[in-house]
């Protein structure tokens, strides 16, 4: 199932409520749908971000996105106590997952067969582009600020064709 872009946006506000009461100062990104990771951490003096998987986000449960971001709040932890920056899986960070009602289990990548894009939209206006799972995609639909005129290609066939949103 892809989540309409109304239902992604709100699950990303509960994300960003989630990453923010325990993390005030972070931000919180979506990451490329290609990449394949599920979520990371960048914690210096300057950058203070957790990044999710589109990809999980549009298509993931709630309890993989909450496990998840779980996840990546529980390195920051972590890293708060020490100087530098963990990325590993220490008995610290498996109890300070627990104790914010994860899993504790180390993610690592996932299947992107399963939630591989097939899809490229690229504006007819500024150029941005996008890559999505969904031929139809809600976000596409509905029109994103000025970006109305989308030009589309099926990674899969090289197949083309445009997209006229409201």
């Amino acid at each position: 199932m892809i989540r309409t872009y109304q239902e992604t946006r709100n699950i990303m506000d509960k994300v960003e409520n989630l990453v923010h009461k325990y993390l005030p100062d972070f931000e919180v990104k979506l990451i490329g749908a290609r990449t394949n990771v599920w979520g990371r951490i960048y914690l210096n003096p300057k950058t203070k971000v957790i990044e999710i998987n589109r990809s999980l986000v549009e298509q993931g449960s709630w309890e993989e996105i909450y496990d998840n971001t779980v996840h990546e709040i529980s390195h920051a932890l972590e890293s708060n106590r020490d100087i530098g920056t963990s990325t590993t899986h220490t008995q610290e960070w498996r109890d300070i997952t627990r104790a914010l009602g994860g899993s504790g289990q180390q993610r690592g990548v996932y299947n992107a067969e399963e939630y591989l894009p097939r899809y490229k939209f690229t504006c007819a206006t500024c150029g941005f582009e996008y890559t999505t799972p969904n031929k139809a995609d809600p976000w596409i639909r509905n029109g994103h600020g000025f970006h109305k005129v989308w030009y589309v290609r099926d990674i899969i066939t090289g197949n083309k064709w445009s997209v006229h949103t409201r």
